[in-house]
């Protein structure tokens, strides 16, 4: 039966709500449902029905305002479908009893009739309006039951977890070091935090359903866990992996006293960090307070959206060409994206020529399958979930899309966390739905023209998110062991280095390490003057004659991990040097002093400056966009136009400063020095050892504002030394810029000094000043 209003004539949302909350209706309503009464009791089987005048009213809001009312399940929920029929029925037949015209002889039978129907029908209606009602109450408490059931998997695995290393701890009494300290803090993060999450689903089941029916369910949920763990033998890979680790420590133990065996072993760090020398070093240079920043792989690829996803797979995304500011990064980024859309699209083009010509598909779906085991090495149970049998029993694209759908299925439920799961989640709702309907004349999903070519961008896009998850997981490692990395990253890079250039004797030194022996014999002059100061002579020689080296220079063997940055610190002084040039010629043609502060226009055009010096770009294009550049920031600080003769000045001065031979720019490229040699002798007050403070933290836990001001008062100190000495010597604008560099550069060169002084600079130095 259909709606008893048509499009035109149904009233809205308000008027219905105005005409059924108004008193009268609401008497009027009281007044027929208990002149129904006895019928009502006799449909419902002699038992007492009180139906509230609200729930009948509700019906003409079900009716007349269905989307408002049932929402997104009003086509898919059978109870909410079949309320919406009962609403339509109870409308229609009291519209008929409404137009029954009653004289005062007995009743004609027809109204007898809608009389009955009435009764039924009002009752069939208010029962499913119950129903209905109460559908999201229940589903809220099924879905709480189900956290509660998994919470307590969590809360007594690894309290059996952390019982176990306890008895295999006290056979290690006599032993140092903690041989289970990753998994304690593991263990411990996951034991609080689903004690925690029990106490709230709990708390929140009592207030929905009452203190004795939120007991008897958690101790339902209880139980549940404690079955799973029996059955499924869930302890026993924990277990297993906490006596690999046992066996490591007592094996390392057993072999001779020596720094470069077993300290891998001692630090219980996972090869794929440890093995990454590269890695360990800038994470003992990171402060404390930006591990949280850690993401590596996921900064390119959030796949926040599977459309989005798609949508870019065919081409359909302009986004770059749009972009008129075009970096390096963004090129290289580019191109790889190019290249491996162009091996996917060969793919296709091999499928759609010939049906039989499955090997590239069936090779890509073999490439997620071994991805997704590596998620879980240590469940062998679960790799034959999805087998290399299955994938070769393909036979058509059906076969693929119905694998597809079941693998994204397990990796959305199984392996991805809850936020990298919706677009995966998003990805299966349109697939399915369309392979359920895929008989019938429909389009293919997200505007796709060949099926084929969607199965392989859906390929494409379950690679990435696995890719996403392998990510997450050297994340969430990097995050646990980046505190012990911190406290033992020293003794960590000293033994790598010896593994490399061997024992670092004395009279050996010189030939082993040759570039830092030229770098020393460079400041020899500086080093025999102050032999007492030798830790700022080296700092100083770092900025001079690395830094700012005028000539080709090979980066010494101790900076070799530094390289990369180095390099990156040269190009920014460079480039900043440059740019306070142009600013401060712009500033003295047009007769104004900088300021501290300037206007976001001028700070726009200012910022462009450096966009451009970023760019490569030829010389006379290099020169004319920075001539606009420089031109309309000196017109904003100016207030007007600037006048012909003052371009021209500002033309010649910026042909100057970008061929090097301009009188300013070699001022301001010795005043640069001056700041990153302050930066490098910087002395944090307080005489701290280690100039970045180290936190020890479990779990995922979020700063207060007040921790997060507090949190390194060291690098608050350094910054506001380097924003008075940039401001002093003219580099006002570019202030921010230059803290972050120089601080990089500071954090570089104290490290090196502090890990090498002893066993390298010293001797070294002892060995130049004797000759």
């Amino acid at each position: 039966m259909g709606l008893p209003y048509s499009p035109e004539s149904r009233p809205s949302f308000e008027q219905v709500t105005t005409v059924i909350t108004s008193p009268k209706t609401q008497a009027d309503t009281k007044r027929i449902l208990e002149a129904f009464h006895p019928l009502l009791r006799q449909s419902s089987g002699g038992k007492d029905c009180i139906i509230s005048d609200r729930t009948l009213l509700s019906a003409f809001l079900v009716t007349s305002q269905p989307e408002e009312i049932l929402g997104k399940k009003r086509g898919t929920d059978k109870c909410a479908i079949l309320l919406q029929n009962a609403a339509c029925k109870v409308v229609d037949v009291l519209q008929r009893l409404s137009n029954q015209k009653l004289d005062d002889s007995s009743l004609k039978e027809s109204t007898q009739n809608i009389i009955k129907d009435v009764a039924a029908n009002v009752l069939a209606y208010c029962t499913l309006f119950e129903k209905w009602k109460n559908a999201d109450f229940e589903d809220l408490v099924a879905k709480m039951e189900a956290t509660g059931r998994q919470s307590f998997i969590a809360y007594l695995t690894s309290k059996e977890a952390l019982a176990y290393i306890e008895v295999k701890t006290k056979s290690l009494e006599n032993q140092t070091g903690l041989p289970h300290f990753r998994h304690q803090l593991k263990y411990k993060s996951s034991y609080k935090g689903s004690g925690s999450h029990l106490k709230r689903v709990q708390i929140a089941l009592k207030k929905l359903v009452g203190e004795d029916e939120s007991r008897l369910i958690m101790r339902q949920a209880r139980k549940f866990a404690v079955t799973q763990i029996e059955n499924k033998n869930l302890m026993v890979p924990i277990k297993a992996e906490i006596d690999t680790s046992f066996d490591s420590y007592t094996k390392s133990n057993m072999l001779d006293d020596d720094d470069s065996i077993g300290f891998e072993e001692q630090l219980n760090i996972p090869d794929n960090i440890l093995s990454n020398s590269q890695l360990v070093h800038n994470l003992i240079l990171m402060d404390s307070e930006d591990f949280e920043k850690l993401a590596f792989g996921t900064e390119n690829c959030p796949l926040k959206s599977a459309e989005e996803f798609m949508t870019k797979f065919q081409g359909l995304d302009k986004s770059f060409k749009k972009d008129t500011k075009v970096t390096e990064t963004k090129i290289v980024k580019t191109v790889s994206e190019t290249v491996e859309k162009a091996f996917f699209d060969s793919v296709t083009e091999r499928w759609v020529r010939s049906d039989n010509d499955m090997e590239g598909v069936k090779q890509l779906m073999i490439t997620l399958i071994s991805k997704m085991r590596k998620l879980i090495p240590s469940r062998k149970d679960l790799h034959q979930y999805f087998t290399e049998d299955q994938v070769a029993n393909c036979k058509s694209a059906d076969d693929v899309l119905s694998m597809l759908l079941n693998t994204s299925n397990v990796m959305a439920k199984s392996l991805e966390s809850q936020q990298r799961s919706v677009s995966t989640i998003e990805w299966y709702n349109v697939a399915s739905t369309w392979y359920g309907r895929r008989h019938e004349d429909i389009p293919l999903p997200f505007h796709f023209k060949c099926l084929k070519s969607f199965l392989i961008a859906s390929l494409a896009f379950l690679l990435k998110k696995v890719d996403l998850c392998q990510s997450d997981i050297v994340n969430y490692q990097l995050l646990q062991v980046a505190p012990l990395i911190r406290a033992r990253g020293n003794e960590y890079e000293l033994q790598k280095f010896k593994a490399r250039y061997g024992n670092l004797n004395a009279m050996e030194l010189s030939d082993k390490l040759s570039s830092t022996w030229t770098w020393l014999k460079r400041m020899k002059t500086a080093l025999i003057a102050s032999p007492h100061n030798m830790c700022d002579a080296l700092k100083e020689g770092f900025v001079d004659q690395i830094l700012f080296a005028t000539d080709a220079t090979e980066i010494p063997e101790i900076l070799r991990l530094d390289m990369n940055q180095i390099h990156h610190l040269r190009s920014r002084a460079q480039k900043t040097v440059i740019s306070s040039s142009l600013i401060l010629h712009a500033c003295k043609i047009i007769n104004t002093r900088m300021t501290n502060s300037i206007s976001p226009e001028a700070k726009y055009y200012k910022n462009e400056v450096l966009t451009l010096l970023d760019q490569n770009l030829p010389y006379e294009t290099l020169h004319m966009k920075i001539l606009d550049a420089t031109s309309m920031f000196a017109k904003v600080m100016y207030g007007k136009p600037l006048e012909p003769v003052m371009i021209k000045t500002l033309e010649n001065s910026t042909h100057s400063v970008l061929k090097g031979n301009d009188p300013v720019f070699s001022l301001m490229d010795r005043r640069m020095r001056c700041v990153f040699k302050c930066a490098s002798k910087f002395s944090p007050k307080g005489n701290g050892v280690n100039p970045h403070p180290i936190s020890m933290r479990t779990g995922r836990q979020e700063q207060s504002d007040d921790v997060q001001k507090k949190i390194n008062v060291i690098k608050v100190e350094f910054s506001n030394l380097i924003s008075k000495e940039a401001k002093k010597l003219g580099f006002n604008v570019f202030e921010d810029e230059l803290v972050q560099a120089t601080y990089e550069s500071y954090k570089i060169i104290s490290h090196c000094v502090n890990l090498y002084g002893d066993v390298i600079f010293k001797p070294m130095v002892n060995q130049l000043t004797s000759e």
